[in-house]
């Protein structure tokens, strides 16, 4: 039977979650909820942004925003999408980009695979470098 935390509140009288708030911790303790399905259509103008696991930085240097941006416009070649802006930080970035076709998730999915392998493979470049 499939998780439902809607019948073990009603099933106590007083709900678990009411009692959380009561007791000032529902925030942290709230359950997880998956996010709802993107929504894909053709010509939408959407905002992306994206960060590192554990907040960490994925720029380490300029070549490695320049190879991002590379990759960016590989992508954009491959998808037909148009970016209207950018902002590369050291921990995340943002895109706002338009998609002719609904191939948001495709698009996205290939980008950030290819975005990241080539920063990592330049990383285990230099590490290799730097133990010698």
């Amino acid at each position: 039977m499939p998780y439902c935390p809607a019948s073990e509140f009603v099933s106590r009288g007083q709900s678990r979650l009411s009692k959380l708030v009561d007791a000032g911790q529902a925030k942290s303790q709230r359950p997880a909820m998956p996010r709802h399905l993107r929504i894909e259509h053709p010509g939408a103008i959407d905002h992306l942004m994206n960060r590192g696991d554990r907040r960490e930085p994925i720029f380490g240097d300029d070549a490695d925003q320049k190879r991002f941006l590379e990759t960016l416009g590989e992508g954009c070649a491959k998808t037909d999408w148009q970016v209207y802006a950018y902002c590369l930080m050291a921990k995340h970035f943002h895109l706002v980009v338009e998609t002719p076709y609904a191939n948001l998730v495709a698009g996205m999915k290939w980008f950030l695979c290819s975005s990241c392998d080539l920063i990592v493979q330049r990383r285990v470049a230099w590490e290799s470098v730097d133990r010698r």
